[in-house]
């Protein structure tokens, strides 16, 4: 009988001791089905990116395409306009330059008519000498007539005389009175011619001076004239200098225009490979989206193998509990609780940490909002009482709760008889974010700066560029993350389950030691998991 119950006795030390096996091997699966979850989350959400991405920019390359080819009938035009420009360019460089040649004629036609006019300023000068001599010569005329006047006087005179000594003499002069008469008549007849001649004269005179001053202002205008030709003269060799320079400049413009002809080819040919390139990429592109949505069907069907194998091992942890194998002697001190008292209307739930164990006792700190319900006078109150352990959640109902005595550790001393529930921690979808945020490692005061990759209600997880995170597997950390009150002012806790070294950069996850109900409310809002 000693010998049977001595067997019973070591193979049920062996089904313990299997099943402590099977509790640890658990919880690892738990944790590692967790890492992966966690990491095809993240992959998911990466590959979306990617395809996004992809998606986006197959989008711009067909845009960029469809611009390309555009530029390239564009340049097609240009190319043409540009050798139509230059085209135009050569008649404008002949007609310049025939302009250029009449200019030089009307030059040539200038120069003969300044010397022509010359020519008649010089015969004007003759003219005005010719009629100064006419002038003189008039002079002497009216001198000579002078001298008939005078003549024609002392003939009259003499005729008279006669006359006087013919009427002495009687009969006998008669005869030189009839002479004298006639000598009388001539001197009228002379006298008269001789005013007739004045009379001319003077017309000639006024004729004369006339003519002097006609001519005077003829040669005057000549003058002003020869001025005037010679500055049309210089305007049209100044205008046949700057035809020679315009020839010149556009010359210069058409030999630049046949170089843009020139640029505009090979920018066209340009073109035209990059369209060829871009279509290239385009198929590339394509190609990547596509081979990145097989790769993201294949990270879902990761992450549902993940999920079953998570509730598979979900089930048998909790029918572990049940039968007895999981209980308070899974609890370890520094272990994350909260409490929840029977007779707190509020149904609060407050925050603490398991400070020692002994047995079926658990000596454990709280907020203060506990002290208000337990009866310091050793009156036993019940609460809730949550503990998570490593990655499932133990619960139990109806557990006592009074203050600790003098010697015992923590505040509140917790009596457990009873098996607890055991389920396994639900799995919530994480929230890309990346606020900046400030990293610090339980039990130490140095800060690291890092930056946010996601969030659910009881886990999340960060980059920082710090080799310490290599190795910090099991250890707590604290985060106060910029922009993100959602938690108030307390600091982001979790502990550390994973790290990747991604060339320097570490992405670490973290577990939560409880879930919040803040966070899993601001996912479900601000996050629709695609």
């Amino acid at each position: 009988m000693g010998a049977l119950t001595a067997s019973i006795k070591s193979n049920l030390a062996r089904v313990v001791q299997t099943v402590e096996q099977v509790k640890e091997a658990s919880n690892e699966i738990v944790d590692g089905v967790t890492v992966v979850r966690e990491l095809a989350d993240e992959n998911r959400t990466g590959a979306n990116d990617v395809m996004n991405d992809m998606k986006n920019l197959a989008d711009n390359n067909g845009v960029l395409n469809d611009k390309t080819l555009s530029s390239v009938e564009m340049t097609n035009v240009i190319d043409t306009q540009v050798k139509n420009v230059a085209g135009l360019m050569e008649q404008v460089v002949q007609l310049i330059g025939a302009s250029v040649d009449h200019a030089n004629i009307s030059a040539e036609e200038l120069v003969e008519v300044v010397e022509i006019t010359n020519k008649m300023a010089t015969l004007s000068k003759e003219v005005e000498q010719v009629l100064e001599d006419f002038k003189a010569e008039f002079k002497n005329v009216k001198e000579e007539t002078s001298t008939i006047e005078g003549i024609t006087s002392k003939t009259n005179l003499l005729a008279l005389n006669a006359s006087i000594e013919a009427a002495r003499a009687g009969e006998a002069g008669k005869g030189f009175a009839v002479v004298a008469n006639e000598i009388r008549e001539l001197s009228s007849g002379t006298q008269a011619s001789s005013n007739s001649i004045m009379e001319a004269l003077s017309r000639l005179e006024a004729i004369s001076e006339k003519m002097m001053k006609s001519i005077s202002e003829t040669v005057e205008l000549i003058q002003v004239n020869i001025e005037k030709v010679s500055n049309v003269n210089q305007s049209v060799t100044n205008i046949t200098n700057d035809a020679t320079s315009l020839g010149e400049n556009i010359k210069v413009v058409d030999s630049a225009v046949k170089e843009v002809e020139t640029s505009n080819q090979t920018l066209t040919d340009n073109m035209q490979q990059v369209g060829e390139v871009m279509e290239v990429m385009t198929q590339s592109i394509n190609g990547a989206e596509l081979t990145t949505r097989t790769m993201l069907s294949k990270y879902e069907a990761s992450a549902k193998s993940a999920l079953d194998i998570e509730s598979v091992v979900g089930k048998l942890m909790e029918e572990l509990g049940v039968g007895g194998f999981m209980g308070v002697q899974d609890v370890k001190p520094g272990m994350k609780i909260t409490i929840a008292l029977n007779d707190d209307s509020s149904k609060k739930e407050y925050a603490g940490e398991v400070a020692d164990c002994s047995g079926k006792d658990l000596f454990v700190t709280a907020e203060s909002g506990v002290k208000d319900f337990v009866d310091k006078k050793n009156k036993h109150e019940l609460c809730k009482l949550h503990i998570v352990v490593d990655n499932v959640l133990y619960y139990w109902d109806d557990i006592e709760i009074h203050p600790v005595r003098q010697g015992e550790k923590g505040q509140y001393k917790l009596h457990i008889e009873s098996n607890p529930k055991v389920y396994n921690r639900r799995k919530y979808p994480r929230m890309p974010i990346s606020n900046a945020c400030t990293i610090r490692l339980e039990g130490t005061d140095k800060t690291y700066s890092g930056k946010m990759v996601n969030i659910s209600a009881n886990g999340f997880a960060f980059s920082v560029r710090d080799n310490v995170f290599a190795s910090q597997k099991g250890r707590n950390v604290q985060l106060d993350v910029k922009d993100f009150a959602v938690i108030g002012n307390k600091p982001l806790t979790g502990c550390v389950i994973r790290s990747s070294n991604n060339e320097g950069e570490f992405i670490v996850g973290c577990r939560m030691p409880e879930d919040s109900e803040p966070i899993k409310e601001y996912v479900s809002r601000n996050y629709n998991g695609n």
